[in-house]
């Protein structure tokens, strides 16, 4: 390690410092250029307070963290980038363990990508529908494969949540009225003479 003094280190902006001489308790590491502390010391004094009062460390470390975004941003991308396996063991745990949120995040994402709305805006749509198809008045839920947003695939303005056949018959139609309207005809035709 290179030694440096305190005020070097403070002209070239850089957090931490090495003297070369031992702190008060003799520890021979790198110090804070903030604080002049001793980082093995500060390590120690955070183990101890931690294990005497647990509760105060966890508030103390949250508020630093609600403190400081772009210094947690920065750890955890560096993080990421120095252990990309534990990154990659760490997501597939949490994909395991927590399904329901994982199809949240996803299906809040495919709503802004796809339709430019959010699932606030979709439970609204369905609340305003009082959770039914607009079509065939079926009983629909917020999330799930049986609910779609229609939406006109020329403008992409989004129109109504229907269930998934009535969907399909929309799309199948290619969206036009008049082929929707010679389908129910025929039905009707075979209803009458029946």
């Amino acid at each position: 390690m290179e030694i440096i003094s305190l005020d070097k280190a403070r002209d070239e902006n850089l957090q931490k410092y090495f003297t070369g001489i031992p702190c008060i308790r003799g520890h021979f590491s790198e110090r804070y250029t903030s604080t002049r502390k001793c980082l093995d010391c500060c390590v120690f004094y955070d183990r101890e307070f931690s294990k005497n009062d647990p509760q105060a460390a966890r508030d103390k470390s949250k508020k630093w963290a609600n403190n400081n975004p772009d210094k947690i941003h920065d750890m955890n991308t560096r993080w990421n980038v120095e252990n990309p396996e534990k990154k990659l063991l760490s997501s597939k745990n949490y994909v395991k363990n927590n399904p329901e949120k994982v199809k949240l995040v996803k299906h809040k994402s495919m709503l802004k990508a796809k339709y430019n709305i959010s699932l606030e805006d979709k439970a609204k749509m369905l609340d305003s529908q009082d959770g039914k198809c607009k079509i065939c008045k079926n009983t629909i839920e917020l999330i799930s494969k049986n609910t779609h947003v229609d939406h006109c695939h020329k403008t992409g303005k989004v129109r109504s949540l229907l269930c998934h056949p009535c969907n399909t018959m929309i799309g199948l139609s290619g969206e036009n009225p008049e082929i929707l309207r010679l389908g129910a005809d025929y039905i009707e035709s075979f209803e009458v003479s029946s």
